[in-house]
Formats: structure tokens, sequence, C-alpha cells
């Protein structure tokens, strides 16, 4: 799992598995993905849930996809709803300032929908943010209530950067060389010896 970061923003929403003892207890943070819909109808999985609105009221990814709810549509606002109010609930529950009634009410857009890949390995990566079961080896799933709890005003960052895998990487050739180099000197010793023996 990544990070979580606090930023306050009503629309950034970060997962974290939540199990109860009545729940299924393998289910992981890094399992659990926020499910998208590309403008070409294409279904997508993201742990970027820094979402805004876009022209229609729509809640979107920066690259203008979807946040689906539960039944497969988007969550999208109306006319009258408060656009600086609104925000998730640990359930997943979006909900909005409603103006049309004085005073105004609370009302309920949507569930969003938390998808569950039962082996996230299998994922294929589309871009940075991005992710798809192309082949359905990673057996995705709709979360149920009790195995996640969103965090609203948080984001996840993520654990990975170019720069600490650059080092990594650096590293895992130094250690490379440095046992080759071993390697090397016992098969040098090995030849000096059976050399003797045979003189």
């Amino acid at each position: 799992d990544g990070v979580m970061k606090r930023t306050g923003r009503n629309l950034d929403f970060a997962i974290q598995s939540y199990t109860r003892e009545s729940d299924d207890p393998a289910v992981q943070g890094s399992q659990l993905f926020f499910q998208v819909q590309t403008k070409e109808g294409q279904t997508l999985l993201t742990k970027n849930g820094c979402f805004q609105l876009n022209s229609e009221k729509s809640i979107v990814t920066p690259e203008g996809y979807l946040l689906m709810n539960q039944s497969g549509g988007p969550l999208t606002l109306e006319q009258d709803d408060n656009v600086a109010n609104v925000f998730v609930s640990s359930d997943g529950l979006v909900k909005v300032e409603d103006r049309s009634t004085a005073p105004a009410t609370i009302k309920n857009l949507g569930f969003v929908q938390v998808a569950r890949a039962e082996n996230p390995q299998a994922l294929s990566r589309i871009s940075a943010n991005y992710f798809q079961d192309s082949d359905g080896k990673a057996n995705v799933k709709q979360a149920v209530e009790g195995q996640f709890n969103i965090q609203n005003g948080y984001y996840e960052d993520s654990n990975s950067s170019p720069i600490k895998e650059m080092n990594s990487m650096i590293q895992c050739v130094r250690e490379y060389e440095f046992h080759s180099k071993i390697v090397k000197s016992v098969q040098e010793i090995y030849h000096q010896e059976s050399s003797k023996l045979t003189a």
C-alpha cells in the first residue's frame, strides 16, 4: 500500500482495507481500487483518488474518466447541489448539500464502486495510475461492505518513485557485481588447487 497523505480536499478519496472478524481476513489494501470508465467506455482500476468535477458536474479523474457508482453509472450532481460541499463517508456513500430546499439538506448521490482484485499482480498496467484485468486472471470483483473504508480529504501516495526505483536498481547491480567477483575468486582458487594436484 501507499502512504495516506492528508489534503483536506473534499474530492480526494483514499481506500483502506477494513476487515471485521466476520469478514474475509485475506483482504489487503493492495487489492482495492476505484473503478472508473474512460470516454470510450473502457473500465479501468486506479488507486489515484484525486477527483474533480467535469462540465456536466460528474465526479471524474484528472484525465476525465468517470468515477463509477455501484450500479455502473456516474456520480453526477444536479443544478442546485452545492459543489463546495460534496463528501464521501467511510462506507463509500457520496453525499452533497442540496440547496433546492430551504433550509438546505444533505442528499445521497450513490456508493462509490470499489473493486477488489484477488490477484492484483495479474493486472495489466495501462499507465502510471491505471490498471486493467485484461485476461481475467486478476479475478476482479466488487468489494463489499466491511472489506474497506474510504478516507475523505486524503489520497494514497505511491510507495514507489523513479528515484527509489533507480537507487534499488543500482543497489542490485552492485550486489550482482560483488557476488560475481566472489564466484570468480573461488573458481580461480579451485583451478589453482586443481593444477597443483595434477602437477
